[in-house]
């Protein structure tokens, strides 16, 4: 979403996402204790070491691009925190903070991370060092999501950090599609991005049942068949 259209829907956003107007206990919930939760977690530190490293390491490659930003890290460390979920797939890997940032939660959680090679997957792979084991990486989407699809045990979770093609994108909307048919928590990342920004759009469309919440950056979608539709536009 374009900056000035943020600054122009910035204090109705900020009203909500103090609970006003939220009326599903869920959703009360997750805003005010997950995506908005202030109080310090254990593992934040080592996010911020690991995080501190990327960005050091990034500095010496060749148009290198940003690293997430630490609040965007700690944001995915508790909305995995909150859903525990057993295996995650990891589309499109940056420079392995957000990875770490959903390993962290739980010690015996793995991942499956599709991984194009590039530039930044040797500082990945650094980032990354202590949680190997629990890590496949793949450089085919394809492949990654038949790997996941394999390994996963309870609800799908699915972070997308970023599409490189138009045959990424349409790779990964039929899988989106059947996540959420039933209970899935999907996380896009940048939501302006040009093949996010169709995947959100789909997404939102495609959804039957639960919740959105974007602060038109980040998107979280948690398709559960007991909650209503709704969809939330918060600052966060």
């Amino acid at each position: 979403m374009g900056r000035i259209h943020r600054y122009r829907t910035a204090l109705s956003r900020r009203h909500r996402s103090g609970g006003f107007g939220i009326h599903s206990p869920f959703a009360f919930n997750f805003v005010l204790n997950v995506l908005r939760e202030r109080r310090p977690y254990y593992a934040y530190d080592e996010l911020m070491r690991l995080r501190s490293h990327a960005a050091q390491r990034a500095k010496s490659l060749p148009r290198h691009q940003g690293v997430i930003s630490f609040k965007s890290a700690k944001m995915l460390f508790r909305i995995t925190n909150y859903f525990q979920p057993s295996s995650i797939l990891h589309v499109g890997l940056n420079y392995g903070v957000a990875t770490a940032a959903t390993l962290l939660p739980c010690s015996r959680s793995t991942s499956v991370n599709h991984a194009p090679q590039s530039s930044r997957l040797p500082v990945a792979q650094e980032v990354l060092q202590a949680f190997e084991q629990r890590i496949t990486f793949s450089p085919n989407l394809a492949d990654a999501i038949d790997r996941y699809a394999q390994l996963a045990a309870g609800i799908p979770f699915i972070v997308v950090s970023r599409i490189d093609s138009e045959n990424d994108l349409n790779t990964l909307i039929p899988f989106i599609d059947g996540a959420l048919q039933g209970e899935a928590v999907i996380i896009i990342r940048i939501v302006s991005g040009k093949f996010l920004k169709k995947l959100w759009e789909h997404t939102k469309n495609q959804l039957q049942h639960g919740h959105t919440y974007t602060n038109e950056k980040l998107a979280v979608v948690v398709s559960r068949p007991a909650l209503p539709l709704q969809h939330f536009l918060l600052w966060f």
